[in-house]
């Protein structure tokens, strides 16, 4: 892991505080080649595909959304597993989490080639049941994740973009990582975007048929050239300094510093973090040193500190 840090100034004023700007340029190492040759698997998926089926998804954006969940269910093996939730003003159970059997997939194929649009929109008990799903059978090294295919446009219970954030943000530190899916083009992006970035996962645009396969390629095969899970960036600071991010990660405080939870990095990935820092009135000549380092769960990576002063 290489961490490469550039701030917008070096110096700070004496007689004044002062607010600084740092983007912090994460790279993921590559994952070490096989010299076997044999590794053509990947850990297994643990998958909940959660399909908006109210009224605003009528025609083209419902079956785009069938269509998405087809394509993954069509690149799952027998370890993997998955489930299948629709929801409106209602909230059904299509699939419950199983294994990715031939016989499963097409029994789920066939039930969803029923579902179509009606009714009100009720995204967040939908999706939490989705992720209900995944939290029944959490695969340890895998992939968790709840698939969240809707057009954003939530109407009837959690309607509050910072309550689903904060939900998304809780379940991300039990082991459910959340992406999201806008389907068609007037979903509610600002709320499909922040779930996604709170959730550990990622957020796609569904415009057409087209760009289904390369996001559920991403989706599915993303646990493949996963090199550290749980990354999260490390800020340490000077007493009366405070922190802040400004990108889209969940931020948490503890006496040792400031975390930035990252998530999960795939082989040879790049992120960015912007932090401000608001430093208190100083002496002339003094030295005020942060120190930014990256740390993963399973202490895979080196421990990379890049320090400002």
């Amino acid at each position: 892991m290489t961490i490469r840090i550039r701030t917008d100034r070096h110096l700070v004023r004496a007689n004044h505080r002062s607010v600084r700007y740092v983007l912090a340029e994460l790279t993921a190492p590559a994952k070490p080649a096989d010299p076997t040759g044999t590794d053509t698997g990947r850990p297994p998926v643990n998958l909940a595909f959660v399909v908006d089926r109210s009224g605003s998804m009528s025609g083209d954006k419902i079956r785009l959304a069938k269509q998405a969940v087809e394509e993954a269910l069509a690149r799952l093996g027998p370890d993997d597993r998955f489930a299948i939730v629709v929801y409106d003003d209602q909230i059904d159970v299509v699939v419950r989490t199983t294994k990715a059997t031939a016989d499963a997939r097409r029994d789920a194929v066939d039930r969803l080639s029923r579902i179509d649009a009606r009714g009100s929109t009720d995204l967040g008990g939908g999706w939490l049941r989705g992720c209900e799903q995944v939290a029944l059978a959490l695969e340890a090294d895998g992939v968790n994740r709840c698939l969240l295919l809707s057009d954003g446009l939530a109407n009837v219970g959690i309607t509050d973009r910072d309550a689903l954030t904060t939900h998304a943000v809780e379940l991300r530190a039990r082991g459910v990582s959340t992406s999201t899916f806008g389907v068609g083009d007037d979903f509610d992006e600002a709320l499909l975007q922040s779930m996604a970035s709170a959730g550990g996962g990622h957020f796609y645009f569904i415009a057409d048929a087209a760009t289904i396969r390369d996001h559920i390629t991403s989706e599915v095969g993303e646990a493949l050239d996963i090199v550290a899970r749980a990354v999260s960036v490390e800020v340490v600071a000077p007493a009366g300094v405070t922190v802040e991010s400004l990108s889209p990660y969940p931020t948490r405080v503890r006496s040792s510093g400031t975390e930035i939870l990252v998530g999960d990095l795939v082989s040879g990935e790049q992120i960015r973090v912007v932090l401000r820092f608001a430093f208190p009135y100083g002496k002339p000549g003094e030295r005020m040193g942060v120190a930014l380092s990256v740390v993963d769960r399973d202490d895979v990576l080196d421990q990379d500190v890049g320090r400002l002063h």
